[in-house]
Protein backbone atom coordinates (compact mmCIF):
# COMPACT_ATOMS: atom_id res chain seq x y z
CA UNK A 1 0.00 0.00 0.00
CA UNK A 2 2.65 2.49 1.00
CA UNK A 3 4.52 1.84 -2.36
CA UNK A 4 1.49 2.18 -4.26
CA UNK A 5 1.05 5.50 -2.99
CA UNK A 6 4.69 6.58 -3.63
CA UNK A 7 4.56 5.52 -7.30
CA UNK A 8 0.80 7.49 -7.42
CA UNK A 9 2.86 10.83 -5.67
CA UNK A 10 5.35 10.16 -8.51
CA UNK A 11 3.20 10.05 -11.18
CA UNK A 12 0.83 12.65 -10.00
CA UNK A 13 3.23 15.25 -9.86
CA UNK A 14 4.85 14.42 -13.59
CA UNK A 15 1.88 15.13 -14.90
CA UNK A 16 1.42 18.78 -13.23
CA UNK A 17 2.73 20.17 -16.36
CA UNK A 18 -0.95 19.28 -17.87
CA UNK A 19 -3.41 20.97 -15.80
CA UNK A 20 -4.15 24.27 -16.65
CA UNK A 21 -5.20 25.84 -13.14
CA UNK A 22 -2.15 26.01 -10.65
CA UNK A 23 -4.49 25.50 -7.95
CA UNK A 24 -5.96 22.07 -9.65
CA UNK A 25 -1.62 21.17 -9.85
CA UNK A 26 -1.02 21.78 -5.99
CA UNK A 27 -4.56 20.04 -5.22
CA UNK A 28 -3.56 16.73 -7.50
CA UNK A 29 0.38 16.42 -6.71
CA UNK A 30 -1.05 15.45 -2.90
CA UNK A 31 -1.06 12.45 -0.97
CA UNK A 32 -3.13 11.93 2.22
CA UNK A 33 -3.30 16.05 1.37
CA UNK A 34 0.08 16.43 2.15
CA UNK A 35 1.69 18.75 -0.61
CA UNK A 36 4.07 16.60 -2.58
CA UNK A 37 7.02 19.53 -1.71
CA UNK A 38 6.00 20.31 1.71
CA UNK A 39 6.04 16.26 3.21
CA UNK A 40 9.26 17.26 5.66
CA UNK A 41 13.14 17.80 5.36
CA UNK A 42 13.64 14.05 4.53
CA UNK A 43 11.27 13.55 1.82
CA UNK A 44 13.16 12.53 -1.45
CA UNK A 45 12.18 13.75 -4.89
CA UNK A 46 12.44 10.39 -6.58
CA UNK A 47 13.08 12.05 -9.93
CA UNK A 48 15.93 14.03 -9.04
CA UNK A 49 17.29 10.57 -7.42
CA UNK A 50 17.01 8.83 -10.76
CA UNK A 51 18.37 11.32 -12.94
CA UNK A 52 21.17 11.79 -10.38
CA UNK A 53 21.77 7.97 -10.46
CA UNK A 54 21.44 7.66 -14.21
CA UNK A 55 23.99 10.47 -14.64
CA UNK A 56 26.41 8.71 -11.66
CA UNK A 57 25.98 5.77 -14.57
CA UNK A 58 26.98 7.33 -17.61
CA UNK A 59 29.95 8.85 -15.77
CA UNK A 60 31.19 5.56 -14.94
CA UNK A 61 30.87 4.03 -18.04
CA UNK A 62 32.55 7.05 -19.58
CA UNK A 63 35.31 6.53 -17.61
CA UNK A 64 35.70 3.05 -18.72
CA UNK A 65 38.20 2.56 -22.05
CA UNK A 66 36.54 0.84 -24.31
CA UNK A 67 33.26 0.24 -23.06
CA UNK A 68 30.80 -0.32 -26.01
CA UNK A 69 27.78 1.66 -23.82
CA UNK A 70 29.92 4.81 -24.00
CA UNK A 71 28.84 5.38 -27.36
CA UNK A 72 25.46 5.77 -26.33
CA UNK A 73 26.14 8.04 -23.15
CA UNK A 74 24.95 11.95 -23.18
CA UNK A 75 28.32 12.88 -24.11
CA UNK A 76 28.38 11.73 -27.39
CA UNK A 77 25.12 13.57 -28.08
CA UNK A 78 25.51 16.50 -26.37
CA UNK A 79 27.58 19.60 -25.73
CA UNK A 80 28.87 18.47 -22.39
CA UNK A 81 28.67 15.22 -20.33
CA UNK A 82 26.74 13.46 -17.51
CA UNK A 83 28.95 15.40 -15.16
CA UNK A 84 27.24 18.14 -15.91
CA UNK A 85 24.10 16.76 -15.33
CA UNK A 86 25.09 15.45 -11.64
CA UNK A 87 25.88 18.69 -10.76
CA UNK A 88 22.76 20.55 -11.91
CA UNK A 89 20.55 18.08 -10.07
CA UNK A 90 22.97 18.05 -7.06
CA UNK A 91 22.04 21.79 -6.90
CA UNK A 92 18.56 21.24 -7.21
CA UNK A 93 18.68 19.10 -4.83
CA UNK A 94 20.67 21.20 -2.11
CA UNK A 95 18.64 23.97 -2.91
CA UNK A 96 15.91 22.66 -1.52
CA UNK A 97 17.09 20.80 1.65
CA UNK A 98 19.27 23.83 2.79
CA UNK A 99 17.01 26.03 2.12
CA UNK A 100 14.67 24.79 4.41
CA UNK A 101 17.42 24.42 7.23
CA UNK A 102 18.11 28.05 6.52
CA UNK A 103 14.76 29.11 7.79
CA UNK A 104 15.35 27.21 10.54
CA UNK A 105 17.98 29.19 11.76
CA UNK A 106 21.97 30.06 11.22
CA UNK A 107 23.54 27.84 13.73
CA UNK A 108 21.63 24.64 12.33
CA UNK A 109 21.87 25.65 8.85
CA UNK A 110 25.58 25.81 9.24
CA UNK A 111 26.11 22.68 11.40
CA UNK A 112 24.23 20.76 8.41
CA UNK A 113 26.38 22.06 6.32
CA UNK A 114 29.78 20.81 8.22
CA UNK A 115 28.16 17.57 8.40
CA UNK A 116 27.47 17.32 5.04
CA UNK A 117 31.34 18.69 4.45
CA UNK A 118 33.25 15.97 6.62
CA UNK A 119 31.44 13.64 5.09
CA UNK A 120 32.26 14.45 2.06
CA UNK A 121 35.80 14.47 3.27
CA UNK A 122 35.82 11.17 4.84
CA UNK A 123 34.05 9.72 1.35
CA UNK A 124 37.33 11.56 -0.62
CA UNK A 125 39.67 10.24 0.97
CA UNK A 126 38.39 6.60 1.85
CA UNK A 127 37.69 6.57 -2.48
CA UNK A 128 41.20 8.22 -3.38
CA UNK A 129 42.74 5.60 -1.06
CA UNK A 130 41.19 2.44 -2.71
CA UNK A 131 41.73 4.20 -6.18
CA UNK A 132 45.44 4.44 -4.95
CA UNK A 133 45.95 1.02 -4.06
CA UNK A 134 44.09 -0.35 -7.19
CA UNK A 135 46.33 1.65 -9.64
CA UNK A 136 49.87 0.45 -7.52
CA UNK A 137 48.53 -3.01 -7.47
CA UNK A 138 47.64 -3.28 -11.31
CA UNK A 139 50.57 -1.34 -12.37
CA UNK A 140 51.78 -4.39 -14.17
CA UNK A 141 48.80 -4.55 -15.87
CA UNK A 142 48.13 -1.18 -17.08
CA UNK A 143 51.97 -0.98 -18.32
CA UNK A 144 50.67 -4.16 -20.51
CA UNK A 145 47.84 -2.66 -21.60
CA UNK A 146 49.56 0.48 -23.03
CA UNK A 147 47.22 3.30 -21.18
CA UNK A 148 50.11 4.49 -18.96
CA UNK A 149 49.57 7.88 -20.87
CA UNK A 150 45.94 7.94 -19.27
CA UNK A 151 46.50 10.69 -16.29
CA UNK A 152 43.44 8.48 -14.47
CA UNK A 153 45.88 5.29 -14.03
CA UNK A 154 49.10 7.08 -13.45
CA UNK A 155 50.10 9.00 -9.62
CA UNK A 156 51.89 11.76 -9.48
CA UNK A 157 53.88 10.55 -6.41
CA UNK A 158 54.83 7.41 -4.78
CA UNK A 159 51.97 5.56 -3.54
CA UNK A 160 52.88 7.07 0.42
CA UNK A 161 53.27 9.78 -0.56
CA UNK A 162 50.19 10.06 -2.78
CA UNK A 163 48.18 9.21 0.44
CA UNK A 164 49.68 11.88 2.14
CA UNK A 165 48.83 14.29 -0.43
CA UNK A 166 44.70 13.06 -0.24
CA UNK A 167 44.68 13.45 3.17
CA UNK A 168 45.91 16.89 3.32
CA UNK A 169 44.23 17.73 -0.10
CA UNK A 170 47.44 18.47 -1.97
CA UNK A 171 46.97 16.46 -4.56
CA UNK A 172 44.69 13.95 -5.08
CA UNK A 173 43.80 11.24 -8.25
CA UNK A 174 42.14 12.42 -10.95
CA UNK A 175 39.11 10.02 -10.31
CA UNK A 176 38.33 10.90 -6.77
CA UNK A 177 38.86 14.69 -7.61
CA UNK A 178 34.81 15.70 -8.15
CA UNK A 179 34.43 15.09 -4.51
CA UNK A 180 37.26 18.40 -4.07
CA UNK A 181 35.12 19.98 -5.92
CA UNK A 182 32.00 19.17 -4.09
CA UNK A 183 33.88 20.28 -0.52
CA UNK A 184 34.58 23.37 -2.24
CA UNK A 185 30.82 24.39 -2.88
CA UNK A 186 29.38 22.74 0.10
CA UNK A 187 31.72 24.99 2.64
CA UNK A 188 31.37 28.19 0.05
CA UNK A 189 28.79 28.23 -2.72
CA UNK A 190 25.94 26.51 -0.65
CA UNK A 191 26.19 29.08 2.32
CA UNK A 192 26.83 32.41 0.44
CA UNK A 193 24.65 32.00 -2.39
CA UNK A 194 21.65 30.86 0.02
CA UNK A 195 22.30 33.62 2.13
CA UNK A 196 22.39 36.11 -0.75
CA UNK A 197 19.10 34.48 -2.41
CA UNK A 198 17.14 35.33 1.03
CA UNK A 199 17.36 38.45 -0.22
CA UNK A 200 17.51 38.46 -3.56
CA UNK A 201 17.96 35.36 -5.92
CA UNK A 202 17.73 36.40 -9.44
CA UNK A 203 20.34 39.30 -8.49
CA UNK A 204 22.34 36.52 -6.69
CA UNK A 205 21.91 34.31 -9.88
CA UNK A 206 23.59 37.07 -12.45
CA UNK A 207 26.46 37.94 -9.69
CA UNK A 208 27.40 34.02 -9.99
CA UNK A 209 26.88 34.25 -14.06
CA UNK A 210 29.11 36.92 -13.79
CA UNK A 211 31.63 34.71 -12.16
CA UNK A 212 31.16 32.20 -14.37
CA UNK A 213 32.56 34.50 -17.17
CA UNK A 214 35.63 35.67 -14.93
CA UNK A 215 36.54 32.31 -15.12
CA UNK A 216 36.29 31.85 -18.61
CA UNK A 217 38.18 34.58 -19.58
CA UNK A 218 40.46 33.53 -16.32
CA UNK A 219 40.48 30.58 -15.26
CA UNK A 220 44.17 30.75 -13.34
CA UNK A 221 41.85 32.90 -10.58
CA UNK A 222 40.13 29.91 -9.50
CA UNK A 223 41.49 28.30 -6.45
CA UNK A 224 42.90 24.63 -7.01
CA UNK A 225 42.16 22.64 -4.08
CA UNK A 226 44.18 19.21 -4.24
CA UNK A 227 45.07 20.06 -7.56
CA UNK A 228 41.96 18.69 -9.10
CA UNK A 229 41.48 19.89 -12.55
CA UNK A 230 37.56 21.24 -12.07
CA UNK A 231 37.03 25.06 -12.35
CA UNK A 232 35.28 25.70 -8.91
CA UNK A 233 34.42 29.68 -10.32
CA UNK A 234 32.81 27.91 -13.50
CA UNK A 235 31.31 24.89 -12.14
CA UNK A 236 29.61 26.90 -9.75
CA UNK A 237 27.30 28.65 -11.79
CA UNK A 238 25.84 25.53 -12.77
CA UNK A 239 25.55 24.55 -9.52
CA UNK A 240 23.82 27.72 -8.54
CA UNK A 241 21.09 27.38 -11.52
CA UNK A 242 20.39 24.17 -9.76
CA UNK A 243 19.79 25.78 -6.32
CA UNK A 244 18.06 28.66 -7.72
CA UNK A 245 15.12 26.30 -9.04
CA UNK A 246 15.46 24.10 -5.53
CA UNK A 247 14.61 27.33 -3.90
CA UNK A 248 11.35 27.71 -5.65
CA UNK A 249 10.52 24.08 -4.97
CA UNK A 250 10.08 25.09 -1.01
CA UNK A 251 7.66 27.89 -2.11
CA UNK A 252 4.10 27.89 -3.58
CA UNK A 253 5.71 29.50 -7.04
CA UNK A 254 2.76 29.25 -9.10
CA UNK A 255 4.74 30.24 -12.35
CA UNK A 256 6.51 27.13 -12.12
CA UNK A 257 3.64 24.75 -12.01
CA UNK A 258 1.53 26.78 -15.07
CA UNK A 259 0.99 24.78 -17.89
CA UNK A 260 2.58 28.28 -19.91
CA UNK A 261 5.57 28.18 -18.00
CA UNK A 262 6.02 24.24 -18.53
CA UNK A 263 5.45 24.73 -22.40
CA UNK A 264 8.26 27.85 -22.38
CA UNK A 265 10.47 25.64 -20.55
CA UNK A 266 9.51 22.55 -23.14
CA UNK A 267 10.90 24.04 -25.91
CA UNK A 268 14.16 25.82 -24.78
CA UNK A 269 15.04 21.96 -23.64
CA UNK A 270 14.04 20.33 -26.43
CA UNK A 271 15.52 23.14 -28.73
CA UNK A 272 19.05 22.72 -27.23
CA UNK A 273 18.43 19.03 -27.23
CA UNK A 274 18.06 19.16 -31.20
CA UNK A 275 20.70 22.08 -31.55
CA UNK A 276 23.15 20.04 -29.88
CA UNK A 277 22.40 16.60 -31.65
CA UNK A 278 22.17 18.27 -34.71
CA UNK A 279 26.05 20.02 -33.90
CA UNK A 280 27.64 16.28 -32.65
CA UNK A 281 26.22 14.11 -35.70
CA UNK A 282 27.30 17.16 -38.00
CA UNK A 283 30.60 16.96 -36.16
CA UNK A 284 30.85 13.05 -36.33
CA UNK A 285 29.96 13.12 -39.82
CA UNK A 286 32.43 15.39 -41.39
CA UNK A 287 35.23 13.52 -39.29
CA UNK A 288 34.47 10.69 -41.28
CA UNK A 289 34.02 11.85 -44.94
CA UNK A 290 36.66 10.32 -47.00
CA UNK A 291 36.66 13.25 -50.14
CA UNK A 292 39.70 10.91 -51.97
CA UNK A 293 41.66 13.71 -51.32
CA UNK A 294 44.52 11.22 -49.53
Amino acid sequence: MVITRKVEAVFRRITLCSRSDSSVAVKESTVNNIPFHNRGVNARDVRIDFFRGLALYMILVDHVIGDPISKFTYQRFGFSDAAEIFVFLSGISCGIVYSRELKRGWLGFMTKIARRTVLIYVYYVLSSILVILLITVAAGSIKNAGVVDQSLVVLREDPISTIWSTVFLISSPDLPSILVLYIEMTLAVIPLFLTLAARGPTLTLAASGLIWIISQIHPELSPNLANQYFNLFAWQFLFSIGMFIGIRHNSNFPELLSTQTCRWLLVVAWTIVIISLLYRVTFHVLDNLNFGLE
